[in-house]
């Protein structure tokens, strides 16, 4: 440990204030880590600050993936649905759920309709009723309470937020993680520490989407991108920075950057949880960087393109997740059964018809879903 200091603060780094930290941000599903980039007090400022920032902008990415955590689960979305205007939390790697009851009121006749996930949500609402109107039953209403357990039928509006001065802060700080992890030096980035600290606005960091893709993902792959390069000959030392293969960003590090030619990438499929290196291409002068960060382009359709291809590969993981659930369901028919003697043709046609039944109503549902999606979209 010795010689080894925070980046920020500059104290030696020891066993007892080292801090493991994330590249990419652990609510991102980051893997690479490192305990020599800085302290922990530096490293928790940091991370409160820009990392949740951060993660609450990737966060409905996260859930779509089903992305696991070294700590920590995602938090649950919120969605309109499309035909029926209700509100619906979206918890990661499950089915949607009311975000509270929806009741429908046709007092003329004296019904009222109520939606609930539960019979102690439905319960509560209906003992709010009572206070108001006493004649109410309670236990008779419960008791002719229809249950329902069916495959979501409708498309979900769900709000994405790409940006904001802390998520860019949190973009240059994956950066410069990046380029201090790979060997680069204090000297080259000490002057966007204020920045990074937040006591001093910087033009250095903005949304890119070139025409050639940075890195080719494969087709079922979901990247994480880290590329760093610099040029002493332009003298410039920038950084290209993709999250979920849909937010990428520019960041301009040096702009007189004077040391060894750097080229350096790093690319984390969070579908596979694999890693690559020397698998990306990026070239760009000083002038182009600059350009980019002045006008401040953005590319709305370019961002949907990504964002939809993300979304058909979330579909099929959600697919095969569904597919595999319906035959672990029917595998119990077999639990009964004594070990060491052969199963039952009885236990083998329930475990049949089992998976005939849920299979068609899984297939049934996905057929429907390209209509719901087609009566969902929006005018």
């Amino acid at each position: 440990m010795n010689n080894i200091r925070c980046y920020n603060c500059t104290e030696e780094i020891n066993r007892e204030n080292q801090s493991l930290e994330h590249i990419i941000p652990n609510a991102c599903g980051g893997r690479l880590t490192s305990r020599d980039l800085l302290c922990k007090e530096c490293n928790s400022y940091f991370g409160e600050k820009w990392d949740a920032a951060l993660a609450k902008t990737t966060n409905a990415f996260a859930n779509l993936l089903m992305i696991t955590r070294d700590r920590g689960e995602p938090q649950s979305e919120k969605g309109v649905g499309l035909r029926t205007q209700e509100e619906f939390k979206l918890p990661p790697g499950k089915p949607p759920v009311l975000s509270k009851p929806t009741i429908i009121e046709d007092l003329k006749n004296g019904e009222i309709e109520i939606h609930a996930n539960s019979e102690k949500e439905l319960r509560k609402v209906l003992e709010g009723y009572k206070r108001t109107y006493p004649e109410i039953d309670v236990e008779k209403a419960l008791a002719s309470t229809e249950h329902k357990r069916e495959y979501f039928d409708q498309a979900v509006n769900l709000k994405v937020h790409i940006g904001g001065p802390e998520v860019l802060k949190a973009i240059v700080k994956i950066a410069v993680n990046f380029f201090i992890h790979k060997g680069g030096g204090r000297d080259d980035i000490k002057h966007l520490l204020p920045y990074l600290k937040g006591t001093k606005e910087l033009n250095i960091v903005w949304l890119y989407h070139p025409e050639e893709r940075v890195y080719a993902a494969g087709i079922k792959e979901v990247p994480h991108v880290i590329k760093i390069i610099g040029d002493p000959k332009e003298g410039v030392l920038y950084a290209y920075v993709e999250l979920f293969d849909t937010h990428s960003f520019i960041v301009l590090l040096n702009e007189n950057y004077k040391d060894a030619p750097v080229d350096l990438d790093y690319v984390f499929d969070v579908v596979s949880q694999t890693s690559k290196e020397n698998v990306t291409k990026l070239t760009l002068v000083k002038n182009d960087i600059i350009e980019i960060l002045k006008q401040k382009p953005f590319n709305i359709n370019k961002v949907r393109s990504r964002i939809d291809r993300v979304r058909k590969i979330s579909n099929k993981l959600h697919d095969h997740r569904e597919i595999d659930k319906i035959i672990r369901n029917a595998v119990k028919v077999f639990e009964k059964e004594s070990e060491g003697v052969l199963i039952s043709e009885e236990a083998k046609n329930k475990f049949l018809e089992q998976v005939s039944l849920d299979f068609a109503k899984f297939m049934l549902h996905k057929q429907n879903s390209v209509a719901y999606l087609r009566e969902d979209k929006p005018k």
